[in-house]
């Protein structure tokens, strides 16, 4: 799978805390903001191969024309729109567990609904996306298992997952400055591995299951350009900030503020697989 290249994040954008609780609707707005800001310098990274995946399908006739097609996890609305606008004549469906983000997503065309993979009841459908969602949920055998329920028989699945080894370079500063190697490496055995992947999935009603590899660039001019970014505040800053304590944290924005910024390789997988008959 071929590299895919990410634009330069931008500096200044607000922290986020967690979309939980009782907060004004101007936060709520601001944090969807933010998570359509994600799609250009991360999702669509990750999404660009299975967008791909899903045209050759179509063209192999593995997926019909007019497929029901459901797009876990959709945020505010991506990959659902992207699918339905490169391919018109597919019925695409959304779900997300976020109320205000399925609004949004509904204000920009998309049939989204306020669910939950794991309960969700509908379909059966032709094929389903799922872009980097699975990292988020614990139970990932129990997802696998939603996954094959709510397709049909010869349906298939398109699912991309961030690797461990994700943010390692981050990892490598934030040893050298703070001397948190012991923690970190910790966290980063916690997460998904290709063989993970796969076990989570053993358990599933799954043919034909494919793993391939890919990694795509996400590049950063300064320590302060990367913790103001939309993928790390949204994803990683609060278990930096854990890990490492806020003056720790600040220190190594700080050194990497000197030393011009940080670059990553960001790994990752794509799964595709057929509900088996």
């Amino acid at each position: 799978m071929q590299s895919i290249q990410a634009a330069m994040p931008k500096k200044g954008r607000m922290a986020l805390q967690s979309v939980d609780g009782d907060v004004p609707p101007d936060v709520f707005d601001r944090r969807l903001a933010d998570l359509e800001a994600l799609v250009p310098v991360w999702s669509a990274n990750f999404a660009a191969p299975l967008l791909a995946a899903v045209a050759r399908d179509l063209d192999a006739g593995l997926v019909p024309g007019a497929a029901h097609v459901l797009d876990v996890g959709t945020g505010a609305g991506y990959p659902a729109l992207e699918l339905a606008a490169r391919h018109p004549g597919l019925k695409v469906e959304a779900i997300d567990p976020w109320q205000a983000a399925v609004a949004r997503a509904r204000a920009r065309g998309v049939a989204a609904f306020h669910g939950d993979l794991l309960t969700w009841e509908g379909g059966p459908y032709d094929a389903i996306v799922a872009n980097v969602c699975l990292n988020v949920i614990p139970d990932r055998a129990g997802a696998a298992l939603a996954l094959a329920r709510l397709l049909r028989p010869g349906g298939r699945l398109y699912a991309t997952v961030a690797l461990r080894g994700i943010l390692r370079e981050l990892d490598r500063a934030a040893a050298r400055i703070c001397g948190a190697r012991q923690v970190l490496e910790q966290v980063q055995e916690q997460r998904l591995t290709v063989m993970t992947l796969r076990e989570a999935f053993a358990g599933a009603a799954f043919s034909q299951l494919v793993v391939e590899v890919g990694h795509f660039p996400l590049c950063f001019e300064s320590g302060t350009a990367m913790a103001g970014s939309v993928p790390i505040r949204l994803g990683f800053a609060d278990l930096y900030r854990q890990l490492l304590g806020e003056d720790g944290w600040q220190r190594l924005i700080a050194v990497l503020d000197r030393e011009h910024g940080i670059a990553f390789d960001v790994p990752f997988a794509l799964l595709t697989a057929t509900r088996a008959s």
